[in-house]
């Protein structure tokens, strides 16, 4: 059995290959353009781990490249740039290779992968998008909400993040593909039972310790379902907090038009939008979910609240995935295409995260429940 980490030993790519030996006994092979980083990777997962990994080169925008790697792969795990998901995606489907990738939801990935879909099935093949924290993990939260609270009518999820900036290091393609995707973004959030794209429709969220702070609507693939899936369900929707009030309202629409505009310039665009990221940044990080969700009237009702929180974004970006993985090992494989919360069994999901660190509280009417 053999695991490729396409990206293995970028941030997020790194956090995903070293958990990976704790829930498969196969070979994991972390692939990149860089051989020495792959082989340095490896070699360090491998001292600590001792799991079965090497390095390799591998340009994922080359198909020749591509499928050299993956002609004997079972899983590969797509976490480089989402600039190579159409490829990534065709040669897994060629090779009949299983697929999961920790990229955000944009319209160009969900194309590529539905163009596919006839021979992902046929060939009985499990292909998992829009892994990691958000997306991932909201529409997860909001089917465990579902199970606990019989005629749920309203489940909104807000989240936060800080990430030092100025530690962390970024490949242009990396710089370029955030900002991309942020200007693909829709702004959409599901309200008294229609679909309603509007970014004035924030939501306050008190994050705790992190604070509290308006948050935007952001669509999430995940979510679009969950009407079908509880007809009782009004209102619901995933809700970002913002980088920083300069940035929210100048910067970034400013970067955003900029690409539209001039796409061919999006590097250098991308470049300022991370110019004022760092210049702005926060020291201390963090990553939050937290989940608001009741039965009945917003005055008379149950209440579910659901929080999900890591020190580390990378982390929380990287733990969903093995905590989906786990699952996958296990037998978990259905054909076609999957996002990651509508793939997973939310409850041994959130436990297998609790396992790796990760905190999960839940509350039902104000007391604690025991997540089981």
């Amino acid at each position: 059995m053999k695991t490729v980490v396409l990206g293995g030993y970028g941030n997020t790519g790194m956090r995903i290959s070293g958990l990976l030996p704790a829930i498969t006994g196969g070979e994991i092979v972390i692939a990149g353009r860089n051989q020495d980083k792959a082989n340095r990777a490896a070699a360090s997962i491998g001292s600590v781990t001792g799991g079965n990994l090497s390095g390799v080169k591998v340009d994922a925008s080359d198909p020749a490249s591509l499928s050299k790697v993956l002609e004997d792969a079972e899983l590969v795990i797509a976490a480089t740039s989402g600039f190579d998901a159409e490829n990534i995606i065709n040669t897994a489907v060629e090779t009949g290779t299983h697929y999961l990738d920790t990229y955000l939801s944009g319209i160009g990935k969900l194309e590529a992968l539905l163009s596919r879909e006839k021979e992902i099935i046929q060939k009985g093949l499990c292909f998992i998008t829009d892994g990691g924290f958000h997306p991932g993990v909201p529409g997860a939260m909001i089917r465990m909400a579902g199970e606990k609270l019989p005629g749920m009518t309203k489940a909104e999820v807000g989240g936060s993040f800080s990430l030092n900036w100025n530690k962390t290091e970024f490949s242009q393609s990396t710089r370029t593909e955030f900002l991309t995707s942020l200007s693909e973004m829709k702004i959409s959030a599901y309200i008294q039972g229609e679909w309603k794209d509007s970014i004035w429709n924030l939501r306050r969220f008190n994050f705790g310790q992190q604070g509290q702070a308006y948050c935007f609507p952001m669509y999430l693939e995940e979510l679009r379902s969950l009407p079908e899936e509880f007809p009782s369900l009004k209102d619901t929707g995933f809700y970002i907090a913002g980088f920083h009030p300069f940035i929210d309202f100048l910067v970034m629409p400013a970067c955003m038009a900029a690409v539209k505009i001039f796409p061919g310039k999006a590097d250098k665009v991308s470049n300022i939008f991370t110019y004022f990221l760092k210049k702005l940044s926060r020291e201390k990080e963090w990553a939050v979910l937290l989940l608001e969700a009741w039965a009945g009237s917003h005055y008379a009702s149950n209440t579910l609240q659901m929080r999900v929180a890591s020190p580390d974004p990378y982390d929380l970006t990287a733990i969903p995935v093995i905590s989906c993985l786990a699952q996958f090992f296990q037998g978990r494989k259905f054909a076609g295409i999957h996002t990651q919360a509508e793939f997973v069994e939310p409850l041994p999901f959130f436990q297998e995260m609790e396992k790796m660190g990760i905190e999960v509280q839940l509350k039902i009417d104000g007391a604690p429940l025991k997540l089981e």
